[in-house]
């Protein structure tokens, strides 16, 4: 059985919450839980219950199990680029990764159709051209 990966972004802090991280001085949560309606709890207060925030200030990314031509995980929101035909230029048409109809798909940016990524991929689970270059929280000059 597959597990599923999930990353959250705070609205309010704009970072991604990251679970026992050391480095990140302490901004890091000691866990996340994602429950099964999709509220995010961050913690547990002195007495050991749920520390329930706001739900406006999460928004969930699943990851889709692609991977780039980097071997970097591609989640929902990330903004990929691919090569203009035969060239190795990647400043063609930047597209962010969604789901639509049952799919993981890009969508070209300032485009509402969608294609599935599986008409990109050359390899199981990887898109050898896909490059990520950012996310729609952290790179919004892209949009």
């Amino acid at each position: 059985m597959t597990r599923q990966k999930f990353r959250v972004w705070d609205t309010q802090s704009n970072t991604f919450l990251k679970p026992n991280d050391p480095s990140d001085e302490g901004r890091s949560q000691p866990w996340i839980l994602i429950t099964l309606f999709g509220e995010v709890i961050t913690g547990a207060d002195n007495q050991g219950a749920f520390v329930n925030k706001n739900q406006s200030d999460y928004v969930i990314q699943q990851n889709t199990f692609i991977k780039d031509k980097n071997n970097q995980e591609l989640y929902e929101g990330d903004i990929v680029s691919t090569p203009d035909g035969d060239q190795e230029d990647y400043s063609n048409a930047l597209m962010i990764v969604e789901y639509h109809y049952g799919s993981w798909c890009y969508r070209e940016i300032g485009r509402s159709r969608a294609e599935p990524i599986f008409n990109y991929m050359g390899s199981c689970c990887k898109d050898d051209e896909a490059l990520i270059i950012g996310n729609i929280f952290e790179n919004k000059e892209l949009l």
